[in-house]
């Protein structure tokens, strides 16, 4: 590596010293030791995302730990329940709803060659969603490691009285089966797991509806009287733009790929009440889909009172703010939320799709 210089100062000379000042930059506690072929590094930031897009220009991320020391530090010291709420990386809500009610976060993993990822931890959707349009390489994503469960679990039963775990349906991810293993060798009957039969902003309806459960003051016993109905009353429907990320990940045959693609096929999909993928229907254009999904929804919500209802996308604002204009006056609100869809989600469904999630009283 070249001596880099600033007003007549040598900056740095080495490999390490380049990696050394990125990681300095990042945050405090900064440590950094290996070779040119491998780095370890240990640093606290607030911006973890900006630190691994700039690491990312030294060589491939191969090893992930990162811990959410503020929610370590609200559990020690300014719990406001004694009930924790922990959901995983598929579950769609706004930051701003997880910081206020201390909602604990297990993050997926993703993977582009031979890059790793914490989804929504070190890449944000918006930089997850550029590279998707930019690599040649098919975008995984796996569960988290059975370490990663477990440490949470040991951590948050030491602080709470009880916690209450919503994962993502377990038809579509071993997750639930996992936490359950974890809880059953910790031997710890506190937790208690969900299994939501839904994802994304499904997902985070029914999570944001326990949160204000937990905040009403109810115990750990009756909110999980409550669940089930919780999760009965959530409804999905996803308007994908093209089937070519479901092709290249393997979920699509790839002649039927590139027969609604020639066709201009539009599918609606949605989950059923086992959390099972199922298709609603399809369309010849995206206006057509909308008109129908718009319509489904109106059948849908005929006689029964909404809770709340939320709209995500993939890098598609325009298309999400074009459905909260069609589902206002329908639903008689503006949805409680408008985000982007999570990555762990978006990895199989790409570019462009639209999800309206929905809950009843």
């Amino acid at each position: 590596m070249k001596i880099k210089y600033l007003d007549g100062k040598r900056l740095y000379y080495t490999f390490l010293d380049a990696v050394r000042a990125a990681v300095r930059a990042a945050g405090e506690s900064a440590i950094v030791a290996g070779s040119r072929s491998k780095v370890r590094l240990h640093v606290h930031t607030d911006s973890p995302a900006d630190l691994f897009a700039k690491a990312r220009e030294f060589g491939a991320i191969a090893e992930i730990k990162a811990d959410d020391m503020l929610r370590q530090y609200e559990a020690a010291h300014k719990r406001k329940s004694s009930v924790a709420l922990v959901t995983d990386s598929a579950c769609d809500l706004p930051g701003e709803i997880l910081d206020e009610h201390q909602i604990h976060m297990i993050p997926f993993t993703l993977s582009f060659g031979d890059s790793l990822y914490l989804d929504k931890v070190t890449i944000t959707p918006d930089e997850f969603y550029t590279q998707l349009k930019m690599s040649r390489d098919v975008p995984k994503s796996a569960q988290p490691s059975q370490e990663t469960v477990k440490r949470l679990f040991e951590f948050l039963a030491g602080h709470y009285e009880r916690v209450l775990v919503v994962t993502i349906s377990d038809k579509l991810t071993g997750l639930y089966r996992q936490a359950l293993v974890v809880r059953e060798s910790l031997g710890l009957d506190k937790i208690l797991i969900v299994n939501s039969r839904q994802l994304s902003a499904c997902q985070g309806l029914i999570v944001l509806r326990l949160a204000e459960a937990i905040r009403g003051g109810l115990s750990a016993e009756e909110i999980a009287l409550l669940v089930e109905g919780r999760v009965a009353k959530a409804k999905l429907w996803v308007d994908i733009r093209t089937l070519k990320y479901m092709v290249r990940g393997g979920r699509v045959n790839p002649l039927k790929g590139f027969l609604a693609g020639l066709l201009n096929i539009k599918p609606i999909i949605s989950l059923d009440e086992e959390g099972q993928v199922v298709a609603l229907g399809k369309s010849f254009s995206r206006r057509r889909n909308m008109t129908k999904i718009v319509g489904m929804i109106r059948r849908e919500a005929a006689g029964q009172k909404v809770w709340n209802y939320a709209i995500v996308h993939a890098q598609n604002p325009c298309r999400a703010l074009h459905y909260a204009e069609e589902l206002g006056p329908v639903l008689g609100r503006k949805p409680v939320f408008i985000m982007d869809i999570s990555p762990a989600i978006g990895v199989h469904n790409g570019i462009g799709v639209v999800g309206i999630c929905l809950m009843f009283e």
